[in-house]
């Protein structure tokens, strides 16, 4: 039987344009009162499978192995899980007890990202740069689909009431999100994408005609006020600024479009400020009382029993982290230590470090913070020095998003980034041809 190649059919591109599609649906398990979840992907599922059938391919020697453009890539991701390992055990030691949120969440998660780097590295390595290119278009399209369906919905609340919407029982509205089963990792993945379309368009190889680049930059501004990431505009803001910077005139024709749909969303929330709701948390408890909503009175009197209290939150986990940190400051407190007090404290779960250098520092100290920091970058340095690849430019600029957004959320367990990093670390060395 002859070996498979990816030359054969159309085999392989149908196989990318499903991961592509995966990759971007994710939901929670286990969640209840006292736990957020764990969260999968669907590409989880196929992720073991995928790795027997590349791991087969390598040994007969169909395939190569990634080519790593930072050096040394396999020890730094081995030391950073032992970091890990090492804050677990921590953990133990301080406390007596084992972290179940470390043990389900975070040393399986960090195992997960590094196959997803893994599989982008292999895929970068032995696709020609065309389907590469194919693949990262196919990701792009699927996005901006599913975002712009989510700005319809949205639109819709402006002549309909969310009471009469068919799907408002099945919780289909929030979130819909991307299928993201959260609003900043959906922000995120906005960001991943806006930064792979003007990568690629400043680099001379468009992924859609201009017509439609400009349609869709019109109508990011939509999508991200109603995905209501504060963390998600700062970002945006850096971006554009350094792009401004950097290309100055190239940058002012994707400005433009996203200026005008910034316009025209103020008119059209000038024109119906009440019924357009842009707090997604508010929006949720809203709809959770749909059937209560009848006229524009009742929204507005339904909404005043609700109050955001996600930066209470914040502020008070961050109270209680300074305080474990005071203590263990060098090598932390250990892994899930910040759960483990706030039950301990306050006799319930109150909210995860929504920060990732947080996290880190409280839990895996300075000297886990500083090892976790130097592998971001120098990440960032290698994606600078091939920034003239097309893909590597844009994950250079999406790596910038990633970094302002890891400040104000927990961001580091982001299938997404790990998976185009492992492809844009080993593009400089794709080949002109697949390989055998």
């Amino acid at each position: 039987m002859r070996g498979f190649s990816f030359d054969s059919f159309s085999l392989p591109l149908i196989l990318l344009t499903a991961f592509a599609v995966l990759l971007q649906v994710q939901f929670n398990l286990f969640q209840d009162e006292y736990y957020t979840g764990l969260r999968i992907a669907l590409s989880d599922i196929v992720i073991p499978f995928t790795g027997l059938a590349i791991l087969y391919s390598l040994l007969r020697k169909k395939s190569h192995w990634p080519d790593w453009q930072l050096p040394y890539t396999y020890a730094w991701l081995a030391g950073l899980f032992s970091l890990l390992v090492l804050a677990a055990l921590n953990t133990y030691y301080l406390y007596d007890v084992w972290s179940n949120w470390a043990l389900m969440n975070k040393l399986p998660g960090f195992a997960v990202m590094v196959a997803y780097m893994a599989l982008g590295g292999w895929i970068a390595t032995n696709l020609c740069s065309e389907k590469v290119f194919q693949f990262t278009q196919t990701l792009c399209t699927f996005f901006f689909v599913i975002l712009i369906l989510q700005i319809y919905c949205m639109t819709l609340m402006i002549a309909y009431p969310p009471s009469t919407w068919f799907f408002i029982d099945l919780d289909l509205w929030f979130p819909l999100e991307g299928f993201m089963a959260n609003r900043n990792a959906y922000a995120l993945f906005t960001l991943i994408s806006l930064c792979l379309l003007i990568g690629f368009d400043l680099s001379g190889k468009p992924l859609f005609p201009q017509r439609m680049t400009n349609i869709i930059l019109f109508l990011l501004p939509f999508g991200l006020v109603d995905i209501g990431s504060r963390a998600s505009f700062l970002a945006l803001l850096i971006l554009f600024v350094y792009l401004l910077f950097a290309y100055r005139k190239r940058t002012v024709r994707f400005l433009l479009p996203f200026l005008l749909g910034i316009i025209a969303l103020t008119a059209l929330y000038a024109h119906a400020p009440q019924k357009l709701g842009f707090v997604r948390e508010q929006n949720h408890e809203i709809f959770q009382k749909a059937s209560e909503i009848k006229t524009l009175k009742d929204t507005k009197e339904v909404r005043q029993d609700f109050t955001y209290q996600g930066d209470e939150n914040r502020l008070s986990t961050l109270e209680e982290a300074l305080i474990i940190f005071k203590d263990h400051e060098l090598f932390g407190a250990g892994l899930g230590a910040a759960l483990y007090h706030q039950k301990l404290e306050d006799g319930k779960y109150i909210a995860l470090l929504d920060s990732t250098p947080l996290w880190l520092l409280i839990e895996t100290g300075i000297a886990g913070l500083l090892i976790f920091s130097l592998f971001f970058l120098f990440c960032l340095h290698r994606l600078w020095l091939g920034r003239k690849d097309p893909l590597t430019f844009s994950i250079f600029l999406a790596f910038l998003c990633y970094g302002v957004m890891c400040v104000f959320h927990e961001m580091a367990y982001t299938r997404q980034i790990w998976f185009l990093l492992g492809m844009a670390l080993c593009v400089p060395f794709i080949r002109k041809s697949p390989a055998r």
